[in-house]
Formats: structure tokens, C-alpha cells, sequence
């Protein structure tokens, strides 16, 4: 009985985790709080919510399966944790790289994710300003930030957050679709 529990509840998290990019978008749209479950991609959203969702859930979900052999399914399960906490870290680091808070009047927090490199306009305008006060001089529309920063410098940033996001959820899914590759073959095998 109590294997069984523990099943549902793994499915149950594999379930979840494909749905934590939309569930982190609309967190974000009505709580201002650091954006750790969807970075703030500018008109990349729309696209890149369903494509997450979707790769995360066939990862944790058709993967496993390729793994046939125990000690395929452990190293799988070890490389995997260890590549979804490594992806934490990169994200952690993105995150505090290339996402910037600003407080504009009677709006509240606003979080939005910049470049690597501002343009030269902004550099002469503005030498030694912070980002966040760039960003709340020139503006937090897509076009005042790729106006700020050098478009390919806010796609590349963008891509990295992205990028990390992604593997951190997916190796987390593979990683608990193994979990339950194991738990099941091993309540099989101790079914007489």
C-alpha cells in the first residue's frame, strides 16, 4: 500500500512539473515576486510556455523507458539530479545576471530581463547609470529595453535564462520518471 502511495505521488509531481511554466507565468502576472518559476522573456512568453511544457512533459515521460537495465536506470537517475541541480545553479546565476526589479509609480514591482551589452546611444546619454535606473529613465517595453541593450546582447541573455530554466525542470522530470521506473520494477518484484 504504502509503494502505491508513494507512486501516485511521484506521477503526481511528474504531472505537475511540465506545468510549472505556466503556473510560474500566471504567478508572476498577478504576485511581483522574483520570477523563479518563468523568467521574464519579453514576447517570448507565448511561445516558449507550451514549447517548455510540452518537451519537459515528454522527457519525464517517454525517457525513462529508454533506460532498460537497473544500472542504466541508476546511472541515468544520478546524472540526471546532478545535470537538474547544475541547471539550478546556471539559473540562479542568469537570474541574477539578466533580471532587474523596478518599481515604477502605482504599478509596483516589475521584473524584466535585459542584455549583456548596451547600445552606444545609452552609453553616451547615460554613462555610469544602473540598469535599473536605465530602465526606469528610457522605459520597460521591449523596445526600450532592445533600445537600452543590444538586441542580439537581450536575445542571448534571454536564451541563457531560458536555456537553463528548461534543463533545470527537465532533468527534474527525468529524473523522477526514473524514480518511478525503479519503484515500479521493484514492486514487481516483489509481487510473488
Amino acid at each position: 500500500m504504502m509503494v502505491l502511495l508513494k507512486q501516485l505521488l511521484w506521477q503526481l509531481a511528474r504531472i505537475v512539473i511540465p506545468l510549472v511554466p505556466i503556473i510560474g507565468y500566471e504567478i508572476a502576472l498577478k504576485v511581483q515576486v522574483f520570477p523563479v518559476f518563468w523568467p521574464p522573456l519579453g514576447p517570448f512568453d507565448k511561445y516558449g510556455i507550451p514549447l517548455a511544457m510540452a518537451i519537459i512533459a515528454i522527457i519525464g515521460w517517454a525517457l525513462p523507458g529508454r533506460f532498460k537495465r537497473k544500472r542504466a536506470q541508476e546511472w541515468g537517475l544520478n546524472v540526471s539530479i546532478g545535470l537538474a541541480i547544475f541547471a539550478c545553479i546556471l539559473y540562479s546565476i542568469a537570474c541574477i545576471a539578466y533580471v532587474r526589479s523596478v518599481n515604477p509609480p502605482d504599478v509596483g514591482t516589475q521584473y524584466r530581463s535585459i542584455g549583456t551589452q548596451r547600445s552606444d546611444e545609452i552609453l553616451k546619454k547615460f554613462p555610469g547609470r544602473s540598469d535599473e535606473e536605465l530602465l526606469e529613465i528610457v522605459g520597460l517595453e521591449e523596445k526600450d529595453i532592445r533600445r537600452i541593450w543590444n538586441s542580439g546582447s537581450v536575445t542571448l541573455a534571454r536564451s541563457g535564462l531560458f536555456i537553463s530554466y528548461f534543463f533545470a525542470l527537465a532533468f527534474s522530470n527525468l529524473a523522477i520518471g526514473l524514480h518511478l521506473r525503479q519503484l515500479s520494477d521493484r514492486h514487481l518484484r516483489a509481487i510473488p
